[in-house]
This record gives structure tokens, C-alpha cells and sequence, in this order.
């Protein structure tokens, strides 16, 4: 991929923060701009219109986790630790990049229309969903995975289960101080163990 001019690249990161924090429709060109010490005149030039900033910048940050979890090494594990191992580090990827989870909430009110635009990003999907049905599939053969269920329905559970637990967890502890007092390692060790549990047979 050619390197963005260093304009370019501010203003993406902006956008990324001013999106990751409000969506489509909470997002202001203006505050963008502001953050990226430009106009919002440069950035319509660049972009056209505040909904195509905003497709790039969802593309970007779902391609880049997609190529996170594509990249993590399964191979030597067997399949519980292999699924683990995964989901271990998707939650690790949620977690340290909170932008994603609000750009997933805010795809369920756009009905993921500018993810579907993305015919790359589609591709890239299917690489990482392969990747997991390796292990999937051979836990499966062994008896230790529950059988009819795919790669894809196996991520879009956790990513249901995981992007809900970190996006709630703040409210949930305002009224439990339980949730308030367990550290982001062993909310992830939960986590972790819950989804595991139930992919068991």
C-alpha cells in the first residue's frame, strides 16, 4: 500500500477517534479538522462527504483486525487451545482498541452497509474465517467442539458476546462493585472461559 502523506495520515487518525467516539451521526467534519490542525474544506477535497471519511475509517479498523486475528499462530496448539488462543487475542484486540466497538454498534444501525461496500474487506473476512475453521473443525472431528456449527456463526458469537461485555461492563459496574473490582486480566480470563465452555459438546 502506498504511504499516506503525513495530512492524509492525521486526519485518518482524527477520524478514527471522532468516530470511534460518537459514530456516524454524533461525528463533526469540524472536530476533525480541529484535531488534524486542517480545514474541513481539505478534508471534503480528500474525502467528499463525511459518510465516505467514515466507510474508510471503518474499513480500516475492522481489515486491521481481521489481519490481527489471521495472524495469530495456531498451528502447534490443539483445538481448544488453538480456540482459545484466538479468542484470547481478540478480546485482547477489542479491549486496547475501543474505537472497533463502537464502530461495531454503530454498523448495527447502518446494517453493516459500509462494510458490505468493501469487497476487499469481504475477502479478508474469509481468510481469517478459514483460519478458525481449522481448529474448529478438528475439535469437532475429536468430539470436543459442538457439532452444526460453522466458523462464521463461531464469530459472530464472539464477537456479539465480546463487544457486548466490554461496551457494558461500565454501566454493569456502577451497580455492582463486583464487576467494578475484577481486573481486565480476569475479565478476560472469564470471558475467554465462558465462550469456551460454550462451543464445548
Amino acid at each position: 500500500m502506498r504511504a499516506l502523506s503525513p495530512m492524509l495520515q492525521k486526519i485518518l487518525d482524527a477520524a478514527e477517534q471522532e468516530f470511534g467516539d460518537k459514530g456516524l451521526h454524533g461525528a463533526k467534519i469540524l472536530s476533525i479538522a480541529q484535531s488534524a490542525g486542517t480545514s474541513k474544506q481539505l478534508i471534503y477535497h480528500y474525502f467528499e462527504s463525511k459518510e465516505r471519511l467514515y466507510e474508510i475509517v471503518v474499513s480500516k479498523r475492522v481489515r486491521d483486525c481481521f489481519e490481527q486475528l489471521i495472524a495469530v499462530e495456531m498451528e502447534r496448539d490443539e483445538p481448544v487451545a488453538a480456540i482459545g488462543r484466538f479468542l484470547g487475542a481478540f478480546i485482547d484486540y477489542l479491549e486496547q482498541h475501543s474505537e472497533n466497538i463502537v464502530l461495531s454498534i454503530d454498523q448495527v444501525l447502518h446494517n453493516g452497509a459500509q462494510m458490505r461496500a468493501d469487497r476487499e474487506l469481504a475477502a479478508t473476512r474469509e481468510v481469517m474465517l478459514q483460519r478458525l475453521a481449522v481448529p474448529l473443525a478438528a475439535g469437532q472431528a475429536l468430539g470436543l467442539f459442538k457439532p452444526g456449527i460453522d466458523a462464521n456463526m463461531v464469530f459472530f458469537l464472539m464477537t456479539a458476546f465480546i463487544v457486548g461485555a466490554l461496551s457494558l461492563r461500565p454501566v454493569f459496574a456502577m451497580h455492582d462493585g463486583r464487576i467494578s473490582e475484577t481486573s481486565p486480566e480476569g475479565l478476560r480470563g472469564l470471558m475467554r472461559q465462558f465462550l469456551l465452555d460454550a462451543l464445548r459438546a
